[in-house]
């Protein structure tokens, strides 16, 4: 949930009324926390609630420490007796008993976890990882940028480039959009191009709510 909105949602009520969390559709593990918790952990999703233990693994399923991103892996009471009948992959798993959320995060000094991005949604741009959720909360800065899409297009000497869809709040010209990611952004975050949009029909939902 944008910052912004929960600050308004603390106004109506209180940080101590607002209520966080972030799981799994199967069920195999979430994390919780309150408002007042948020403010002095601004961004996180939690710990684990009801047993669920948090791992952060890198690509070789290896423990990361604190701080460091890697693959968000929960594992709860229920999670041994999961059976996948689905049509897609199932998703990876350790051998005692740690799942995959399909995110991309990492867990603080405290055990708060920070998801950075879907692992599906992960642009790899000449060698490089780039998040769109991060380049699209760069942009959304803007003032001119009613909202904002960051998607992966195909480039023969990139791999894949970072391609900003912009919905305008003023008009804005490919310069302008350019330059105020490159103020906020590493070089290789930076979107090479853009295009406008009147709106988006559908939009990649986060696995986390707030509920009063």
């Amino acid at each position: 949930m944008p910052p912004t909105l929960l600050h308004t949602w603390f106004e109506l009520l209180s940080p101590e009324q607002i209520v966080m969390a972030y799981g799994m559709t199967e069920n195999l593990g979430l994390t919780a926390l309150r408002g007042d918790e948020w403010l002095t952990h601004q961004g996180s999703v939690g710990r684990g609630f009801r047993d669920t233990e948090i791992r952060i693994l890198d690509a070789d399923q290896q423990p990361l420490g604190p701080g460091e991103q890697g693959e968000v892996y929960l594992r709860a009471p229920m999670s041994a007796g999961y059976r996948y009948l689905g049509g897609a992959p199932p998703l990876p798993s350790t051998e005692d008993g740690f799942r995959s959320a399909g995110d991309i995060g990492h867990l603080d000094e405290d055990g708060y976890l920070y998801i950075t991005d879907r692992r599906a949604d992960m642009i790899i741009t000449g060698g490089a990882n780039v998040f769109p959720a991060e380049v699209e909360s760069a942009l959304a800065g803007h003032p001119d940028i009613a909202d904002v899409v960051v998607i992966g297009i195909s480039d023969p000497h990139w791999g894949r480039r970072v391609h900003a869809v912009v919905q305008a709040a003023a008009p804005l010209t490919e310069e302008q959009v350019i330059d105020y990611a490159k103020n906020r952004l590493a070089p290789t975050r930076c979107p090479r191009r853009w295009n406008s949009s009147i709106g988006f029909p559908a939009r990649r939902l986060p696995r986390s709510i707030a509920r009063p």
